[in-house]
C-alpha cells in the first residue's frame, strides 16, 4: 500500500499537468489533488484520481486571527529568512506571506482530516515552485511526510519572477522540502549555484511526450510554419509576424494560442498591427487556430504537413510545446533562452541568439526551407532525439528511480 499522494496545482487546463497527473496515477494506489484556484475539472481523469476544492477558502482568511495565534512562529520563520538570505526582508509582505500560507496549510490539513486522508507519511507535490511555501510549512510539522516540488521557468529563475512575493522565503522552502526537481539542466545549475547549502535536494527530472508517430510529411512550394503559445509579451508571437513579413517566399503560418492577451499587455498593439499586416501580404497566409485543448493540438500534428516549428520566446524552462513538435519529428528554429539548448540543437534544428534581428531569422527561415533539415531523414532523426530524450514514460521512470534512491 502506497502512502497518500496528495497533488497540489493551480488549476487544470494545461496538457503538461493533465499528463503529469496521469502518470503519476499509474504508479500510486490513489491521487488526491487540491487546487488552489477554482478550475474546470477534466473529464478524462484516471479512476483513482479525486480533485477537491472546499479547502480553499479565503473569504475566512484574517491575518490579525492568524498573526495572534501564531506570532512566534511566523517571527522565526522571518528571522531565520532574513539570516540566510543576509538581508533585511521588507517586514510587511513578508510577515503577511508567511500568515497567508499558514492559514493556507491549516486549510489544506484540515480538508485532508475531513476526507479521511492520512497526511502523516504522505507524499504532498507541487507542480510549481512558487506555490509551495505552505507545504514547507507542513512538513515542518509532520517529518514523516515527504515534499517534492517540481520548478519550471517563470518559477525558478528569479530575475524573470514580476511578483516578488513568489521569490521570499526560498531559504525556508528549501530547508523543509525533500526533492526539487528542476525540468531543464539550466534551472539545476541555476538553483544550485544560488542555493549550495541544499545542492543534494536539487536535481533535473524532465517532463515528457506522449508517442504519436511523426507527422505527414508532403512538402510542396507553400513552406508550412507552426507556433503554439498565447499571445504574450514574453512569447513574442508579434516577432514572428514581423519576421514572416520580411520573407520572400510563400508561406502559410499557422498558430495555436489564445489571441486574447491582457490589455494592458505591451506587445499587445504591435502584434495586431503585424497580424493586419499580414492579411495584405501576397506571399503569407496567416491562420490562427485559436486556443486549442491538447487533444486538438495532437490531431492537428497527426492529420497536416508541418515544415517548421518556431518559438521566438524572450523566456522559457523547457518548452512542451516544443517537445510536442519533436516528437512528430517537425524542426525547430527557436531563440536560445532557458533550457531551450537542451531540446533544440544540430539534431532537431536551429537555435539564435534572443536578440537577432528580424531580418536574420527571415533568412535563416529561407535557407532552412532549401536545406536538409526539411527532409524526411532529418525529420525521423528529430523524433530519434525526443524518443531518447523526452519520452514521458522514459523520464518518468528516472523520476521514480531517484525517489526510491532517496527514501524518506
Amino acid at each position: 500500500m502506497h502512502p497518500a499522494f496528495v497533488y497540489l496545482v493551480d488549476n487544470l487546463s494545461s496538457s503538461f499537468v493533465i499528463n503529469d497527473i496521469k502518470i503519476l496515477a499509474n504508479s500510486f494506489d490513489s491521487i488526491s489533488i487540491f487546487a488552489t484556484q477554482k478550475t474546470e475539472i477534466p473529464n478524462d481523469l484516471p479512476e483513482n484520481v479525486k480533485v477537491f476544492q472546499e479547502y480553499l477558502k479565503w473569504e475566512r482568511f484574517s491575518p490579525k486571527n492568524v498573526l495572534f495565534r501564531n506570532l512566534f512562529s511566523i517571527f522565526q520563520i522571518y528571522i531565520s529568512e532574513c539570516f540566510q538570505s543576509k538581508k533585511i526582508l521588507k517586514p510587511i509582505p513578508a510577515i503577511a506571506l508567511i500568515a497567508s500560507n499558514k492559514f493556507k496549510a491549516d486549510c489544506l490539513l484540515d480538508a485532508l482530516n475531513r476526507n479521511k486522508i492520512n497526511y502523516k507519511g504522505a507524499i504532498f507535490y507541487s507542480f510549481w515552485f512558487y506555490d509551495c511555501i505552505y507545504l514547507a510549512m507542513i512538513k515542518r510539522r509532520s517529518r514523516s511526510s515527504t515534499v517534492i516540488v517540481r520548478a519550471h521557468g517563470g518559477d525558478l529563475f528569479e530575475y524573470r519572477v514580476t511578483l516578488q512575493n513568489r521569490i521570499l522565503l526560498r531559504h525556508f522552502q528549501l530547508e523543509y522540502i525533500d526533492f526539487l526537481f528542476s525540468v531543464s539542466d539550466a534551472g539545476t545549475n541555476y538553483l544550485q549555484q544560488k542555493y549550495p547549502k541544499h545542492k543534494e535536494k536539487i536535481a533535473t527530472s524532465r517532463l515528457g511526450t506522449y508517442n504519436h508517430g511523426l507527422s505527414p510529411f508532403a512538402p510542396n512550394d507553400e513552406f508550412v510554419i507552426v507556433s503554439c503559445a498565447h499571445i504574450r509579451h514574453q512569447k513574442r508571437v508579434h516577432k514572428i509576424a514581423k519576421t514572416l513579413l520580411q520573407c520572400h517566399r510563400r508561406i502559410k503560418w499557422y498558430h495555436i494560442g489564445s489571441e486574447n492577451s491582457h490589455p494592458n499587455d505591451p506587445k499587445r498593439e504591435e502584434y495586431i498591427y503585424y497580424k493586419e499586416l499580414l492579411k495584405k501580404s501576397p506571399n503569407i497566409t496567416y491562420i490562427p487556430l485559436g486556443a486549442l485543448n491538447n487533444v486538438e493540438v495532437i490531431n492537428f500534428y497527426k492529420n497536416n504537413h508541418v515544415d517548421l516549428f518556431v518559438s521566438l520566446s524572450a523566456f522559457e524552462g523547457v518548452p512542451v510545446s516544443i517537445m510536442e513538435a519533436i516528437s512528430f519529428g517537425i524542426p525547430v528554429l527557436s531563440t536560445d533562452v532557458g533550457g531551450c539548448n537542451e531540446i533544440v540543437n544540430e539534431q532537431t534544428g536551429q537555435l539564435i541568439p534572443l536578440n537577432t534581428p528580424t531580418a536574420e531569422i527571415a533568412s535563416i527561415i529561407e535557407r532552412i526551407a532549401s536545406s536538409n533539415i526539411n527532409t524526411l531523414e532529418f525529420r525521423r532523426g528529430v523524433r530519434a532525439f525526443w524518443q531518447n530524450n523526452f519520452e514521458i514514460e522514459m523520464n518518468y521512470k528516472e523520476l521514480f528511480d531517484i525517489l526510491e534512491m532517496h527514501p524518506h
